[in-house]
């Protein structure tokens, strides 16, 4: 799985360390007055922080939130050494809240990202409608489609081929992706690296085929495949209309 992180987890994986170093270092001078609990606690926070903007983030603060306790407030001072079973606990705990919370922001970002790719199939399902009910050629409503699909799905590309067969594995009906290759990108499967095609058919009689041309590593989910069908199914009905016209 693609580890990339976001903007604000890299700008994260570049200041929170140096926060937490800094903080430990400044929190030294006022180590007996202020608490070693409270220190404690301030670098949590830290940590939780930069956990919230990336996993990566996370980790990578909470690792130096932990060296730089153990180093400034636990004895021997000034060393990585520890001797006290409480220190270890608070060193270990460090680290753990960094996994965890990054692993919790990490889950929070991708279930925000799979609900606005829903909305906006969602809202490109109504407004291809809206233009087959107000007559519009099939070149405009493709135009919306495809900019639809390349956005809901990550693509690189997305055509159209007329024709029963078509040149790439077809995805069919629920959405569902097969091969022995499949592999699991940021939000979802991937489609296969040669694309996938799906098919535009109407009455019982194939159009041809929308071919998806997958960009990246971004996958994408069942039900985002499942509202591609349902375009294909919405620019069937405008090439029939079309084709009828005539």
């Amino acid at each position: 799985m693609n580890t990339t992180e976001e903007p604000a987890g890299r700008i994260a994986l570049a200041i929170g360390p140096a926060v937490a170093l800094g903080a430990a270092g400044l929190l030294e001078r006022v180590r007996d007055s202020f608490g070693v609990a409270n220190v404690a606690l301030v670098l949590s926070c830290v940590v939780v922080l930069a956990a919230l903007a990336g996993r990566s983030a996370g980790l990578a603060t909470a690792v130096t939130a932990a060296l730089a306790y153990n180093f400034f407030h636990t004895r021997p001072y000034y060393s990585l050494r520890i001797s006290s079973g409480r220190d270890i606990a608070t060193v270990g705990l460090l680290v753990i809240i960094g996994v965890i919370v990054g692993e919790m922001g990490t889950w929070r970002r991708r279930a925000l990202a799979a609900s606005t790719r829903r909305l906006h199939g969602s809202r490109a399902l109504e407004a291809v409608a809206a233009q087959l009910a107000s007559g519009s050629q099939p070149d405009d409503i493709w135009l919306a489609i495809r900019a639809a699909l390349i956005e809901a799905l990550g693509l690189a590309d997305c055509r159209f081929e007329p024709g029963a067969t078509p040149s790439v594995q077809a995805i069919p009906r629920s959405g569902s992706l097969f091969g022995e290759s499949m592999r699991l990108g940021r939000h979802g499967f991937e489609l296969p690296a040669g694309g996938a095609a799906i098919a535009v058919a109407y009455a019982g009689r194939t159009l041809g085929h929308i071919i998806l041309v997958p960009g990246g590593d971004a996958g994408s989910q069942r039900d985002i495949r499942q509202v591609a069908v349902a375009l294909a199914d919405e620019y069937a009905v405008a090439l029939a209309v079309s084709e009828h016209a005539r």
